[in-house]
């Protein structure tokens, strides 16, 4: 698309002057103006004039003192306000019945996207605006590079296009306002407070999604290039913005923050474009869940690729240090197989949820076939079945664990082998069992049925377990008792695997109980096998199901046909 074309949907988008209008009236913009103006200068005062007056730093390092304040107030504006009006405005025009009316118009849905995405936060770009003026004579009298400014702002800005777009995504799925702009500013903390905190083992993936590694490592480099002095600083602590191993490569942070954030402005993008051509359609169809799961396997793979290759990610990154590597070889490969695991089977979870086709759905399907004269519904269609999706998933999970595990033997810094190929068997066993029974709930008994069977067969378990732990210290008797839940039951497979390429310590492992490790086995075999058969069982119960919809639509359509 020609810069013409691209920018032929931004000006003059009705959307945005809507926005534009709706959100800068007079009153209360000039209210919120006065407050985040006067906000920005009682940080930047307090901080230069402190220093200053009472001689603890330069006019130049107390003005570079500021600009982190103000960084703080743009992020608050534009990350959490900007990003909860997004979702709460178009959720307000989904709930009003509006979004049916621009669905109408001639605009096109990437001009109907835009519109929205730069219209609903008009209130907070201009808000931020106005904390400029104390950026630019911040940057000047601190003789901070403007170049790494402007370097940062790139980052800045793909991060709040990438937290816009999941509060449209937010507010095309909740017709509540409050909701919806809740949900999305939680997602927001979670992100920066919570997720980063994985990088210690290796995943720096998600702290990637944000922009504290431009922010902390623009901070350090030009502190201590600039002022030296204050080099000691709480600042000298954070994170340096070092190149970022993926494969077999060394990623300029940058670059990989912009790929990292590009493919989740794509796949929101892909949900939203959706929904504006068919509000009744799936987030996303069965191949676009596919490509999303094996691509955040494939970014997980890549970041963790480098720690178990034949350097020491030590040697890679001087003076830094990672969780694993202080741990065992066992806790090394028991930690990153269950978070592989553990995130695998989450993005699992959630594209079951946003491709999994409903009764409804289904009958629609087949009477739309029918009219078209084809015997069978479409593969990629919302209508089809997401079992083969499911066994599809399982397999990329199983084999990056597997990827994983055959690195680490080759280098010949941890282990000899990958293990024998049965405890590989078994655990896949037990998450394509997962993975079938929780799509296959799903789809025959919905969404609000799915939630209580999960409750009921996964969450109950561990609280029967730890009571029984706790009461009785009964180990052996609370580990059989924890196995319909999938973490406990994922915990022991994972355990199996690792076991037999380094002996597991029992004590350290399961507890003082070292008779449970003879247990092991036992409930490994009972897990994976049991939880399989739950899994045929339900996608046999699914599939006499579909046909007796595909039957009964058929005959509803016949039916219709006579009466006419």
């Amino acid at each position: 698309m020609s810069a013409a074309g691209f920018a032929k949907p931004i000006f003059g988008n009705p959307l945005i002057q809507k926005g534009r209008r709706s959100r800068l009236r007079g009153g209360q913009f000039f209210l919120w103006s006065v407050v985040v103006l006067s906000i920005t200068a009682f940080l930047c005062l307090i901080v230069y004039l402190t220093a200053t007056q009472r001689e603890l730093a330069t006019s130049s390092e107390a003005a570079a003192g500021m600009i982190i304040p103000i960084i703080i107030v743009q992020g608050v504006l534009l990350m959490l306000l900007g990003t909860g009006a997004v979702a709460s405005g178009l959720a307000i025009e989904r709930d009003e019945g509006l979004l049916d009316y621009t669905r109408m118009t001639p605009l096109s849905p990437t001009s109907k996207i835009l519109g929205y995405l730069f219209g609903l936060p008009a209130r907070e770009y201009v808000l931020f605006a106005l904390t400029i003026p104390f950026l630019v004579w911040a940057v000047a009298v601190s003789e901070v590079s403007s170049l790494t400014i402007l370097h940062f702002y790139l980052v800045f800005f793909t991060s709040v296009l990438v937290y816009h777009m999941t509060g449209m995504v937010a507010g095309m799925a909740s017709s509540k306002p409050r909701l919806a702009a809740v949900t999305t500013q939680g997602m927001v903390l979670f992100l920066y407070l919570v997720l980063p905190q994985l990088s210690h083992l290796g995943l720096t993936y998600f702290e990637f999604l944000t922009i504290r590694p431009t922010l902390f490592g623009m901070i350090q480099a030009e502190i201590e290039l600039h002022h030296p002095r204050l080099y000691n600083s709480p600042f000298a602590n954070l994170a340096s913005y070092d190149n970022v191993p993926f494969f077999n490569t060394l990623m300029h942070p940058t670059l990989y923050t912009l790929i990292v954030q590009g493919s989740l402005l794509v796949v929101m993008w892909t949900v939203v474009y959706r929904k504006w051509r068919n509000e009744f359609s799936h987030p996303f169809s069965k191949v676009q869940g596919f490509l999303i799961h094996a691509g955040a396997m494939f970014f997980f793979l890549g970041s963790l690729w480098q720690i178990f290759g034949r350097e020491t990610y030590e040697r890679i990154f001087e003076g830094q240090r990672l969780a694993i590597l202080d741990m065992s070889p066992t806790e090394t490969m028991a930690s990153i197989l269950s978070l592989l695991l553990a995130t695998g089977g989450a993005i699992a979870m959630l594209v079951f949820l946003f491709s999994t086709p409903t009764k409804h759905t289904l009958v629609k399907g087949w009477s739309k076939a029918r009219k078209l004269g084809h015997n069978r519904l479409p593969f990629d269609s919302d209508e089809s079945s997401g079992s083969l999706l499911a066994v599809v998933i399982s397999f990329v999970t199983i084999a990056s664990c597997g990827l994983l595990m055959w690195r680490a033997s080759e280098s010949g810094r941890f282990f000899v082998d990958a293990g024998p190929i049965w405890t590989w068997g078994l655990l896949a066993c037990l998450f394509l069992g997962i993975s079938l029974f929780a799509q296959g709930v799903l789809e025959r008994f919905g969404m609000l049925r799915f939630f209580l069977v999960g409750f009921l067969a996964w969450v109950i378990p561990v609280f029967a377990t730890m009571i029984i732990a706790a009461a009785w210290d009964e180990e052996i008797l609370a580990s059989y008792v924890a196995l319909p839940s999938p973490p406990a039951a994922g915990f022991y497979g994972m355990f199996n695997v690792v076991s037999h390429v380094e002996p597991i310590d029992p004590q350290h492992a399961f507890g003082e109980d070292e008779n449970l490790d003879g247990h092991l086995p036992r409930l490994v075999f009972i897990s994976s096998l049991g939880y399989l058969a739950i899994g045929i069982a339900i996608q046999t119960e699914l599939v006499r199901w579909r046909r007796r919809i595909r039957l009964d639509a058929l005959a509803s359509d016949d039916q219709a046909a006579l009466a006419a």
